[in-house]
């Protein structure tokens, strides 16, 4: 263990800068119509979306960036309370202190160690998605994974047939905003809502090191708030300079 620690520590300063991201290089893409390109790899933000607003800018204006409408909010991290190291109550916000087998079983295998209270998370007064990295949580919607792969195969008749939707479900550990304690196998997590369907379009697996990635490309339905349907589907996580957790994102909405 000791071998495997000192060189991931050598390779990465101390960090595990390879769970997703590097080189730090800006991205420039080009906008495509029906998707978006988004740096979605900082630690510590959360990155909304109102999707029906930006749909008619693009309407209004066939040049429009949706990425130009993505808005950032800091995930809160300063401490309102005293450290807990007993469970206590759930959904409270805050940041959760999980231990993951990183070395051993991989980080399926993960306890409870902390919980320290902090304000819950800023957000703004219209939107419908917001990303963090790989996470997704959504304002009132609910997801379903279908089994296509080309989101121009989606009909309102396919969506209103749906009885299986997902809505955001709270998480403890799933959330990781702060990676400079993970040489030790100890990573913080926002305690906060997501939705996990969506979210599954990118997953981590740990072992092995450096992690293997798993893109799933099916394409989501979301059903907002509203009662209008929409669509979303993961074509890349990569950037042009290979950075991690810069999504390239088609979308259709309304259906």
């Amino acid at each position: 263990m000791w071998v495997m620690a000192g060189l991931i520590t050598t390779g990465c300063e101390g960090t595990f800068d390879w769970v997703y991201d590097d080189p730090a290089d800006e991205d420039v893409t080009t906008p495509v119509e029906g998707q978006f390109y988004f740096d979605f790899s900082d630690w510590k933000k959360w990155y909304y979306l109102d999707l029906p607003t930006a749909v008619e800018a693009v309407k209004a204006d066939s040049t429009h960036n949706i990425a130009d409408d993505f808005v950032e909010y800091d995930i809160p991290v300063d401490a309102i309370g005293d450290v807990e190291e007993e469970r206590g109550d759930h959904k409270r916000s805050g940041q959760y202190m999980y231990y993951f087998d990183v070395f051993g079983e991989g980080i399926t295998k993960n306890h409870f160690t902390s919980f320290t209270p902090t304000e819950p998370q800023a957000e703004p007064e219209k939107w419908t998605i917001a990303i963090h990295r790989n996470n997704v949580r959504t304002n009132g919607c609910s997801a379903y994974e279908t089994s296509l792969t080309d989101i121009d195969a989606v009909t309102l008749e396919m969506c209103k047939a749906v009885t299986e939707w997902k809505e955001d479900e709270w998480t403890e550990n799933v959330v990781w905003d702060d990676q400079s304690t993970m040489i030790s196998c100890y990573v913080p997590s926002q305690g906060i809502s997501v939705n996990m369907t969506i979210s599954s379009w990118l997953t981590m697996k740990i072992p092995p090191v450096p992690p293997s990635f798993s893109m799933n490309n099916h394409v989501m339905l979301i059903r907002l708030a509203d009662g209008s349907f929409g669509a979303l589907q993961l074509v890349d996580y990569v950037s042009p300079t290979n950075k991690k957790c810069c999504l390239t994102v088609k979308y259709k909405y309304p259906i």
